[in-house]
């Protein structure tokens, strides 16, 4: 929506051009109940992964529903965000690994990132912050051809 209407005059850089990378399409669970109850967030995971990978094949009808759930949304700006946030979704290792999968060097280095300039009060393991265990590696991100939004 903003590119469309500023056009020209919106300035745009991608984080990763900047050195920060983090992930912005993940799903958070409270510890104790991910231990309680793996098998529903196995089953969750794994639809919103395929619901995710079908939606950027054909985006039309998802975004459809999403509009028709939410009255206040306009199709045409809603279909433009869901363009950009492909783009975003579209990196190697959703291609060739597996679409949503949070890779060891890339967390490392934005948990690197963030202690030298925020100082981390409490210093842990980045690798128990994630996990990829619950998604499937034959679900990928597909190939997209987004318009031309501006």
């Amino acid at each position: 929506m903003f590119a469309r209407e500023l056009g020209n005059d919106m300035g745009f850089l991608a984080w990763k051009d900047a050195g920060v990378n983090p992930y912005g399409n993940s799903i958070i669970a409270n510890g104790p109940w991910l231990a309680a109850n793996r098998d529903k967030a196995n089953k969750f995971v794994k639809v919103t992964q395929k619901a995710f990978a079908e939606c950027a094949k054909k985006p039309e009808p998802c975004i459809q529903a999403l509009v028709e759930a939410n009255g206040a949304l306009l199709y045409q700006n809603e279909l433009d965000n869901w363009h950009l946030v492909t783009m975003l979704m579209n990196d190697e290792t959703a291609r060739t690994v597996a679409l949503g999968w949070h890779d060891d060097t890339r967390m490392a280095n934005d948990y690197k990132l963030v202690d030298e300039y925020l100082h981390m009060e409490k210093p842990y393991d980045v690798k128990t912050a994630y996990t990829n265990d619950f998604l499937d590696k034959n679900v990928k991100m597909p190939p997209i051809h987004p318009p031309k939004l501006f």
